[in-house]
């Protein structure tokens, strides 16, 4: 079974403030397209590729997941909490 996810239309909604992936080319062209701002937790090689390139274009960050989770969630509360401040 496929489950499909219109993510293009959600992210355009109006309350959607931050765009949390793994990296993934799909994704993070409809987050970009959207104008919404990216969170990376790569697993893979081919995805902390993604979002380096993307913490480059200054158009979103990146977690390390080698971190203790407890920081990764705090990482993610501070970018969830600036990006808001800055729309």
């Amino acid at each position: 079974m496929t489950i499909f996810c219109p993510l293009k239309r959600i992210l355009a909604h109006p309350n959607v403030r931050v765009f949390v992936t793994r990296g993934k080319l799909e994704g993070v062209m409809a987050a970009i397209y959207a104008g919404v701002p990216i969170l990376g937790l790569p697993w893979e090689m081919e995805e902390m590729a993604m979002m380096l390139r993307v913490k480059d274009l200054a158009i979103g960050d990146y977690v390390d997941l080698s971190d203790d989770p407890k920081e990764i969630f705090s990482q993610m509360i501070r970018f969830a909490d600036k990006e808001s401040d800055e729309a």
